[in-house]
């Protein structure tokens, strides 16, 4: 993902550009495996470093600041209500992480804060909400309804409307 920073619409709305690149060699474009994690994504930095100007990006989207406002609320209501009584140590995670976690949109990070940090905050975010999506098992009926949320409300975020905003 390449963040481009803030941009003004006509009518005045701030929106922060998002750029997803995939790798060409997965199939479904989604890292399935915890022990090459981090090899994949040493690799993904890299290619994204020395990719030539003239590739675009498998997605391009804006999003407002509120946009990441209501993707980290909708996340954290699932962590705190996928379990009736006690939630287990994935959901702690990602209740603790929107909780504690610093720079994030919509705890303490508002409209009052420079348009660099803002940003930084909403770049921060996406990372972390990838992060909890890989560690999400892949098979549904292993999963908590938070651990099946995470990836899904991810996905939809950066490629619900890619049909109109694909380059």
């Amino acid at each position: 993902m390449s963040h481009n920073g803030p941009t003004d619409h006509a009518e005045h709305k701030r929106s922060y550009v998002l750029e997803v690149y995939t790798s060409p060699q997965s199939p479904t474009r989604i890292p399935t495996s915890l022990e090459r994690d981090a090899t994949m994504c040493a690799a993904a930095c890299y290619e994204v470093a020395t990719r030539r100007a003239d590739v675009s990006p498998d997605v391009h989207i804006e999003k407002t600041f509120a946009d990441f406002v209501t993707l980290r609320n909708s996340l954290f209501d699932y962590s705190l209500e996928s379990h009736p009584l006690t939630r287990c140590e994935f959901c702690n995670d990602v209740s603790r992480y929107f909780l504690l976690g610093v720079s994030q949109p919509g705890a303490v990070v508002g409209w009052p804060l420079p348009k660099k940090q803002r940003a930084y905050a909403a770049d921060q975010l996406i990372k972390e909400i990838l992060r909890f999506a890989i560690l999400c098992p892949v098979n549904v009926s292993e999963t908590c309804r938070c651990q099946e949320q995470v990836p899904k409300q991810l996905y939809k975020f950066l490629f619900e409307s890619s049909e109109e905003s694909t380059c």
